[in-house]
């Protein structure tokens, strides 16, 4: 069987005030799947209200405007949780874009000083990149592992000429 909102209540908080807490909920539109926890956050709320007669409102409409409060503020707490994370996926996906563009920009600068390398220097540089040493470059290619140290400090040269310091390493 299934059970209401209100039955969950039933000996600790009278019936009507959490079927005006319902009625509000509905008043404002709060997603039905939201109900149970903001109705808990009500019903606690409504337990510690004292309610003064001599304040001049009758127990109702002071509990409505407890209740309204308590709602509003939920609302409002959570719009500016959405706009937090709004901020923050915003942030988030500029940098990731000036990452990109940035990273881009030097993939093409290094592709460019790539093909003004001589073709001895784009086969030591693609032995380079993948992970041989000087001396294993130097065997392939039937010289010594100076020759392909002065190749290497010659493409450095010509790479820190482009400003691409970054993209070469000791």
């Amino acid at each position: 069987m299934k059970r209401r909102p209100t039955n969950r209540y039933d000996g600790c908080l009278e019936k009507w005030k959490v079927d005006l807490a319902l009625e509000r909920m509905r008043a404002y539109r709060v997603p039905r799947d939201e109900w149970p926890d903001l109705l808990q956050r009500l019903v606690v709320e409504m337990l510690e209200f004292r309610f003064d007669p001599q304040r001049g409102a009758e127990e109702t409409t002071a509990l409505t405007r407890l209740i309204n409060y308590q709602i509003t503020s939920v609302i409002r707490s959570r719009q500016r949780e959405r706009d937090r994370v709004a901020r923050y996926w915003t942030r988030t996906n500029q940098q990731q874009r000036l990452v990109y563009e940035e990273t881009f920009g030097l993939q093409t600068d290094v592709q460019d000083a790539l093909a003004q390398l001589s073709e001895r220097e784009r086969v030591v540089a693609a032995r380079l990149m993948q992970g041989e040493s000087r001396r294993q470059i130097a065997e392939r290619l039937g010289c010594s592992w100076r020759a392909v140290e002065r190749v290497i400090r010659r493409m450095r040269e010509r790479f820190e000429s482009l400003g691409l310091e970054g993209w070469v390493r000791e």
